[in-house]
């Protein structure tokens, strides 16, 4: 039995071949367009995930740097 990661559905790893029967999830979508495959992609209409090799958002960095400089600042106030 499998069981796809996206909707849920549990079938026979047969009816996996081409990804799950009920959303497609896995479909290799250059090989659903020469079927004709009308089902749902994975991700369409919806947020693509980040990856572990994305970038971080800028604010990230921002937000970073500036309680750096706030924890150095009370570092040095209080060292002094």
């Amino acid at each position: 039995s499998v069981k796809c990661p996206s909707c849920g559905f549990a079938g026979d790893s047969r009816a996996f071949r081409s990804g799950c029967p009920v959303c497609g999830y896995a479909v290799n979508t250059g090989d659903a367009a020469q079927q004709g495959d009308t089902r749902h992609m994975r991700g369409s209409g919806q947020k693509k995930r980040g990856s572990a090799t994305d970038p971080l958002p800028w604010w990230i960095y921002v937000l970073s740097l500036a309680l750096l400089a706030l924890v150095s600042a009370l570092v040095v106030m209080n060292a002094g």
